[in-house]
């Protein structure tokens, strides 16, 4: 699903220059939760926003689904990135003026997809994540936890194969951090998607098969789960 050898990603042309990550390796395989750990600052997102294509790396190489984002056109990028990622991040980025249904479907309007097709889909993802009764609420109507579900459920309308999360509970209560990370771990294992997820907190880096711990750029550890989260 994802491969990276010897990622480099640094800003600025001077001296110092900022190597926010350092000759990083990996792999995400189909159906797997990876985790990334580290302390703040450490380059965490940095990381993540390079897996998904959305920042270029300086240099290493990156194939994600099997393509190379950097050789593709930015066109061939967001392509790549609407039909075959999801994306669900800490502060939910829902549109404020729109009912819960409507922040599902917008994606999918905007692959062009026909109105009755994309409301379909929206209101199944909906239910996936107990909202279906919540369809027609505005964000600001929705608690966060439920802003969260609607997020997700943005995420996997349009049958994603590999979803980033950037610390998708780190503004949720405990109780609504396990409804999340239940869900993310349903839909795991029923649709085989896979997830990388950036996170502080160890609960949800134990729903992850592996997770990477990362410091100064650079990941300095890999744990393996034994058993169930």
């Amino acid at each position: 699903m994802l491969e990276a050898k010897d990622i480099w990603k640094v800003y600025g042309d001077g001296d110092p220059v900022v190597e926010a990550v350092r000759g990083v390796s990996l792999e995400v395989r189909r159906g797997e939760i990876v985790a990334i750990m580290g302390p703040s600052g450490c380059g965490k997102t940095t990381l993540l926003n390079c897996l998904a294509g959305m920042d270029p790396v300086t240099k290493g190489n990156i194939m994600l689904l099997g393509r190379d984002p950097s050789a593709l056109s930015e066109r061939g990028r967001d392509a790549l990135r609407a039909e075959s990622l999801g994306f669900v991040f800490q502060f939910y980025n829902l549109v404020p003026v729109l009912s819960a249904a409507e922040n599902v479907e917008l994606p999918l309007l905007c692959q062009g997809m026909p109105r009755a097709e994309a409301r379909r889909l929206a209101l199944h993802a909906l239910t996936r994540v107990g909202l279906r009764e919540r369809e027609n609420h505005r964000p600001s109507q929705l608690s966060g936890g439920q802003q969260q579900r609607v997020a997700l459920a943005r995420a996997i309308a349009h049958g994603p194969k590999l979803i980033f999360a950037d610390e998708p509970t780190g503004a949720l209560d405990s109780q609504s951090n396990d409804m999340i990370m239940d869900l993310i771990d349903h839909v795991n294992r029923h649709d085989g998607i896979s997830f990388v997820i950036v996170t502080h907190n160890p609960k949800v880096a134990g729903y992850a098969g592996r997770t990477l711990f990362m410091d100064s750029g650079k990941i300095i550890s890999v744990r393996q789960r034994t058993g169930t989260p």
